[in-house]
């Protein structure tokens, strides 16, 4: 079952960001502060604010409140997102080092399979033969625990190869 934020801490960060908009930007001459740098937090302050209604709404952040307090918890998705995204991020293993992944996902959670397929083009791996695919970025642990993530870890396989012919 999927927990929805309460419409009470959604109008809470909605009044913030308000409120952030209408802060005064001048600080008294007194204060370490200048004029550009309350304009630069305050911009900071809103994007935030702003970042994390969007995460919300997205479904990546669930708001939990406990008693006057209420904190931010990162969701499945969003740890799906996150596993995505380290994995976007890592940069060719200069020692030829390849990963492999082979998987065969059944017809019936096609989407799965898709989107999965998908992913694998969108961070430069290269489709070898039908469903085996290689990267030399070395991802082989993100993308165990993407592959847990998305409960499809039963149908892929990932393997470590050192690539001795570079040609």
């Amino acid at each position: 079952m999927r927990r929805t934020p309460t419409k009470r801490a959604l109008e809470e960060l909605r009044r913030k960001k308000k409120k952030a908009d209408a802060m005064p930007l001048l600080c008294h001459k007194s204060t370490l502060w200048g004029y550009g740098t309350a304009r630069m937090y305050k911009r900071l302050h809103v994007a935030r604010i702003e970042a994390e209604l969007e995460l919300v709404e997205k479904g990546y952040l669930r708001i939990i409140e406990q008693g006057d307090y209420a904190y931010f918890e990162l969701t499945e998705g969003g740890e799906v997102e996150v596993l995505k995204e380290s994995i976007r991020e890592v940069s060719d293993d200069p020692n030829g080092v390849i990963c492999a992944v082979s998987f065969d996902i059944p017809e019936d959670v096609r989407y799965l399979r898709d989107s999965f397929r998908h992913f694998l083009k969108s961070v430069g791996f290269i489709m070898k033969q039908q469903s085996l695919w290689i990267s030399p970025k070395p991802v082989q642990q993100p993308l165990r625990q993407l592959t847990r993530a998305l409960k499809i870890s039963d149908w892929v396989e990932i393997y470590t190869f050192t690539n001795l012919n570079p040609h």
